[in-house]
């Protein structure tokens, strides 16, 4: 596919527009949290957002002064310091206005004329730091589609205004808005055949059941989400072989899964299964299996839900095994063995309180348990490295 040119003019102190990339460690998230097993979920995690984020470009704001929008009690104020806008080349001052009434939004005039090639319409939205802001700074800008293929004049970006109490702030070389270069649009929109239907509905299904044995990477989040990198695996199996190579991943995935998990088994069988993949450290087959139970069968089965917390531990997702194992107390509650693994799990996790508790409630349901008392008296110790075996 031939590259787009995409022709811009500067005027003043404008600076040249410049393809995105993903501030990681900034805008886009803590590189320190990786995609695996108890990291928080980035927004560079995710192929969706961090493709849009790429796509076109973003306009950057070029004036030495730092500018602040603020909204005092609903009036609307630009604040600058102009002393530290050396030389010619613009004032801010003059680039920046408000709309007419009822106020709701303010102009930026950009000093950037940028020429889309024949059949495109340039289209302003918000820039991606936008969708990742906590501090409710970065400005939001209002949409919008210039026909720049023959539109000359530089061009303006039109801005939500901030909430009463809160500000936007520009700083030199900071981005403002995103960019895109679309075709203009010329579409009939027709509805699908009954066999394009069906074959979509079919290949949805099929996605949905496999989606983690098509994945390469699996990982559980800090707050027990999984994750996977499927869609990625997908995309890339689509950019070689097209749709017949997104439907042969698929396939693989489904077989994969039916090989995996077996229909017509019974509940200890299926805990078996699980059981052996977890002994071959095949956590993700293991989980695939464990939640047929839980899915297909019955969701209140204590021993599937007391195996699920051994997976889990093993598989380094403390939180989930811990969530784990407390719902199957919680279905076999005058169960000690239960309490018992709750208790080492809350050692493990550095909750002694917690330990001594489910461990005076089977002692209470039977005070003969030995391994019970020892580890009561022995809570003070060091915890060892372990967890749930049954």
């Amino acid at each position: 596919m031939a590259k787009l040119e995409i022709k811009y003019r500067l005027e003043g102190k404008a600076l040249p527009p410049r393809p995105i990339k993903v501030a990681i460690g900034g805008w886009g998230g803590s590189a320190e949290r990786k995609k695996e097993n108890g990291s928080r979920p980035e927004a560079w995690h995710c192929p969706a957002f961090t493709d849009a984020c790429i796509h076109g470009f973003e306009l950057l704001y070029q004036y030495e002064t730092e500018l602040q929008v603020v909204n005092v009690s609903g009036k609307v104020e630009f604040r600058w310091n102009l002393e530290k806008e050396p030389g010619e080349g613009g004032d801010p001052r003059k680039d920046f206005t408000l709309s007419h009434p009822p106020v709701t939004d303010y102009l930026f005039g950009t000093s950037l004329d940028i020429q889309v090639p024949p059949g495109y319409v340039l289209r302003v939205e918000p820039h991606p730091r936008f969708y990742r802001d906590e501090t409710e700074t970065v400005a939001p800008a209002v949409c919008g589609h210039v026909q720049s293929e023959w539109w000359p004049q530089k061009l303006f970006v039109v801005f939500k205004n901030p909430a009463p109490g809160q500000r936007h702030i520009f700083r030199k070389g900071e981005p403002y808005a995103q960019a895109l270069c679309i075709p203009r649009d010329d579409f009939v929109l027709t509805e699908m055949t009954p066999e394009e239907r069906e074959s979509r509905r079919n290949l949805e299904k099929e996605i949905l059941l496999a989606k983690p044995l098509i994945a390469k990477r699996v990982w559980i989040s800090s707050h027990n989400a999984e994750f996977t990198d499927f869609y990625t695996v997908l995309a890339r199996a689509f950019a070689l072989k097209g749709l017949e190579g997104v439907q042969a991943v698929v396939r693989e995935g489904v077989e994969r899964y039916r090989q995996t998990v077996p229909t017509g088994k019974s509940v200890p069988e299926y805990l078996e299964l699980a059981k052996q993949a977890i002994a071959k450290e095949q956590f993700v087959e293991a989980k695939e299996i464990l939640h047929y139970v839980l899915d297909k069968i019955d969701p209140n089965i204590p021993e599937v839900r007391r195996q699920l917390a051994v997976l889990l531990w093993k598989w380094k997702v403390p939180r989930g095994a811990v969530m784990a194992m407390r719902r199957a107390v919680e279905l076999e509650p005058n169960q000690p063995d239960f309490r018992l693994d709750m208790a080492k799990l809350y050692v493990l996790v550095n909750r002694p309180d917690l330990a001594r508790q489910e461990l005076q409630a089977a002692l209470a349901i039977d005070p003969s348990c030995a391994p019970a008392r020892q580890l009561l008296g022995q809570l003070t110790a060091r915890p060892s490295d372990g967890a749930p075996t049954n």
